[in-house]
């Protein structure tokens, strides 16, 4: 089936305008959410970046100044959130959790400057491609670290969660491309000769979401006691839970990956994405009710659809059944957190648009 463009933009409209009444025309005016289920005390610019993308993408298909307008302060908000900390964008508040909420809290914030590039300036350009060089690479693993606050030169810790990794190599490979930047090019190159390593698929055809280290001994002591602690945690998640967070987290990864030319070339090679695909499209866990991580957080109907679309050019009847259940008006799914939903439903316009040939 072909995806109905029309409807999809509609829906945009929609968002877009039911939110300009609810919250006005003020970025920084726009309620936090919570992160899902996770129940954080977050700041704004998560939402005020998925956000932009809806504002942008209805900015160019109708031309509306308003749209352009909204952009323009919030790409002016959203560097606020470096300003705090200088070294990242502050994603979170929760305490004893980091600010920058790993990877994935960066990539949200650099999405906009990727797509709207047309509305940065070189002195905000500047300024985000300071937020991605202050982030550490480390040669020994071939695995991204992110910023810790705590000093003028804030420590770096290494991110453990296959989707933030394969998410943020993605989204700086595409800054690199937009930009015509260079940032972090051989390193980029070892990541996607090695992220496979870290890539195992079990019995259900899902991808493992944590990346398992092999060999403790070959690493220092602080490593060893950082994995511990990561597989600890996992560890007490109740069996339905790691179900669910195994079927939504894969099939975000592997969005990820077809979004990276250079590593779905790789991992097609390896794992055949065809093969991967089905096992998602018939996998009902994605798609329960009692899956706050899929309907009400990681838009699983959307993503699927991005990774049929982005693979056959176009969508099953199954798919386009699961994709028309984020474009009702009252969804009958259960959402945890509306507000980071709504703003989530921002990854329809790559659904629509090929205006920015990116994604």
């Amino acid at each position: 089936m072909t995806i109905d463009k029309g409807l999809i933009n509609q829906t945009l409209f929609r968002i877009a305008e039911n939110a300009i009444r609810c919250y006005g025309s003020n970025p920084g005016a726009y309620p936090p959410g919570i992160n899902g289920p996770h129940n954080d005390k977050v700041t704004n610019v998560r939402v005020v970046s998925h956000y932009f993308l809806i504002f942008y993408h209805l900015y160019f298909i109708s031309g509306e100044k308003k749209y352009k307008s909204w952009c323009m302060d919030a790409i002016d908000h959203i560097l606020r959130y470096v300003d705090k900390t200088n070294h990242f964008f502050h994603n979170r508040e929760t305490r004893g959790k980091d600010p920058n909420n790993g990877l994935i809290g960066q990539v949200w914030c650099l999405e906009p400057f990727i797509v709207g590039r047309e509305l940065i300036s070189n002195k905000q350009l500047e300024k985000v491609k300071k937020v991605i060089r202050n982030h550490d690479f480390s040669d020994e693993l071939s695995l991204f670290k992110y910023p810790v606050p705590g000093s003028n030169k804030p420590s770096q810790r290494l991110n453990y969660t296959l989707n933030q990794q394969i998410w943020f190599a993605m989204i700086v490979s595409k800054f690199n491309d937009v930009f015509l930047s260079n940032i972090f090019s051989s390193e980029l190159v070892s990541f996607n000769n090695n992220i496979l390593n870290y890539i195992n698929i079990n019995k259900q055809g899902l991808l493992n979401n944590l990346i398992q280290i092999r060999g403790f001994r070959n690493y220092n002591l602080s490593m060893k006691n950082d994995l511990k602690k990561i597989f600890k945690s996992v560890s007490r998640l109740i069996s339905d839970q790691q179900k669910f967070l195994r079927s939504s987290y894969s099939l975000f990864s592997l969005v990820g990956i077809v979004n990276s030319n250079s590593l779905k070339e790789k991992f097609d090679l390896k794992f055949g994405i065809d093969s991967v695909l089905k096992k998602h499209t018939n996998n009902k866990l994605l798609f329960s009710d009692k899956n706050v991580y899929s309907w009400g957080y990681n838009v699983s109907g959307i993503e699927l659809a991005r990774l049929e679309n982005a693979i056959n050019g176009n969508l099953s009847m199954e798919t386009n059944r699961l994709l028309l259940k984020h474009l009702e008006p009252t969804p009958s799914f259960r959402i945890p957190d509306d507000v980071t939903y709504k703003a989530r439903l921002y990854e329809l316009i790559y659904l629509v648009a090929n205006y920015q040939n990116i994604y």
